[in-house]
């Protein structure tokens, strides 16, 4: 989706000769010479580089894996994939390591309090519809933005985990105060996935996916876009413990109403049901339609 630029090796006067054993991307470090160096000048590079240089190595062959994984799990197993980050452990280790998570809550008068069973079990059926209808939508996707689009389709709630559940499963309406604290969030979980090896693009769409369409953290980032439809369409058909199961049509005229998502997107779901119910239709037996 991104544009990649050329990049070049030249400095900044393009005019002046390259000599064959200097370029720009030579590491920092070995025999920065110029031109009134004398072999008296150069830098030999310390035992403190090499070691330097043999850890970025090896955190980055480990960040290469973690990443390679990662995708193969959200692809193969999401569950496996919930499993691995909605945990104890991941949550506690972000609480201890990020100060912005307390900072938070404390904003709206909550100390930290971790509630898993916001984030799991039955909970994490919302995770798996809504990864199964982004799955859907963002087939076109480069490979890349793909694999973000599924792995923040997983984790896109995790920030629930502090949550106070009276709030969050409250059975009627939410006072405006207590809205603002569900709110939080996507807030929170960008700040807890800051705290793993999960890529920025992913805590990115996490962070951005309640904003609406139109505003402009979001206006292009699309796999963010895609998130927010397929997360409405799966919340609105579940029940909740502050609303039922809604009928299809009555889905579909509130989405087609949210100026807050991108009504591509949103007529994406729809027009790919109306096709294949036509299809469906089309199949059916003959006899199936006589009197």
């Amino acid at each position: 989706m991104n544009n990649i630029q050329g990049l070049t090796s030249y400095g900044a006067n393009q005019n002046a000769p390259i000599m064959p054993f200097m370029t720009a991307t030579r590491p920092r470090g070995f025999y920065a010479v110029n031109s009134v160096s004398s072999p008296h000048n150069l830098q030999t590079p310390s035992n403190d580089y090499f070691q330097s240089q043999t850890h970025n190595a090896s955190s980055n062959i480990q960040s290469t894996m973690i990443t390679v994984f990662d995708d193969l799990m959200a692809k193969v197993s999401p569950k496996m994939y919930l499993h691995k980050y909605i945990s104890q452990g991941v949550i506690e280790n972000a609480l201890k390591n990020n100060p912005n998570i307390a900072q938070i809550l404390a904003s709206k008068g909550l100390t930290p309090e971790i509630h898993l069973e916001n984030v799991q079990n039955n909970n994490q059926n919302h995770y798996l519809t809504t990864y199964n209808k982004a799955k859907e939508l963002g087939g076109n996707l480069s490979v890349s933005d793909y694999s973000t689009l599924l792995q923040s389709s997983l984790l896109h709630d995790i920030g629930k985990v502090f949550i106070p559940p009276e709030i969050l499963n409250k059975p009627g309406a939410l006072t405006p105060e207590e809205r603002e604290i569900v709110d939080l969030h996507a807030q929170l979980g960008y700040e807890i996935l800051k705290t793993t090896p999960i890529s920025q693009k992913v805590s990115e769409a996490v962070r951005t996916h309640h904003l609406p369409y139109n505003d402009p953290q979001k206006q292009n980032n699309i796999i963010s876009q895609i998130l927010s439809v397929a997360d409405v369409y799966s919340a609105l058909k579940e029940e909740r413990p502050y609303k039922a199961k809604l009928p299809e049509e009555k889905v579909r005229e509130i989405m087609q109403s949210d100026s807050k998502l991108n009504q591509d997107i949103v007529n994406d779901i729809f027009y790919s049901q109306d096709i294949s119910n036509m299809n469906n239709f089309t199949l059916e037996p003959s006899y199936a339609l006589a009197g």
